[in-house]
């Protein structure tokens, strides 16, 4: 995860770092066909924890293979950060959907 700047505020290694397990527990289980864990926010720092927009960029041999985002904060950022991994794996139209890559 590149950027860092998150409205005002700067998000700690640790918060991003949360950030990039959510991606990759999202990837996984859609690949795995398994349903999203229950996020408890109270688990998450509250920097991610409150409303945030992103973008998540999936990257497969250095090459763009999905990317998908948002700018208005609506929900959660660490919820977002689920729900556009999982756009990024399947809804974005300029790539195969990550099943149908193997």
């Amino acid at each position: 995860m590149s950027a860092t700047q998150y409205q005002d505020k700067t998000l700690t290694n640790q918060e991003l770092s949360k950030l990039l397990d959510m991606v990759e527990v999202t990837v996984t289980c859609y690949l795995a066909e398994k349903p999203l864990p229950k996020v408890r926010l109270d688990d998450y720092p509250k920097a991610i924890a409150e409303k945030g927009a992103c973008f998540v960029s999936l990257h497969v041999d250095g090459q763009l293979q999905g990317c998908i985002g948002t700018t208005v904060p609506k929900v959660p950022l660490v919820l977002e950060v689920m729900r556009k991994a999982w756009a990024s794996c399947c809804q974005d139209k300029r790539f195969l959907p990550f099943k149908n890559r193997r």
